[in-house]
């Protein structure tokens, strides 16, 4: 069902391919050779993009949470939406970067 050429398993310590694109799971970590399926220099742009974008967002909101008057007038559920998402958009930021250190 994968169609896949090669299966290796690797311990601790093992670097990524070269043309690789990694894949993390809570126990593991995968490559994937893509080879010249991916356009390499246009994923990394569109990783910056949303980067940029997930950071603007994360910053608004950080602003609007640290408004106290926001805080005292808005409702809880409004507050509680609010801090959610800044959790939300610190994670995607965090994957964001992993998926950017692969290029490098």
């Amino acid at each position: 069902m994968a169609n896949i050429s090669e299966l290796r398993g690797a311990s601790e310590g093992f670097e990524k391919p070269a043309a690789a694109i990694a894949l993390a799971g809570a126990d593991f970590d995968a490559y994937v050779v893509v080879g010249d399926l991916v356009d390499f220099d246009a994923e990394k742009a569109r990783l910056n993009k949303e980067l940029a974008t997930a950071e603007k967002e994360l910053a608004a909101a950080e602003r609007t949470l640290g408004n106290e008057g926001f805080i005292a007038k808005a409702a809880p559920e409004v507050v509680a939406k609010k801090r959610e998402r800044a959790a939300e958009l610190t994670e995607t930021i965090a994957a964001v970067k992993a998926q950017l250190a692969d290029f490098e």
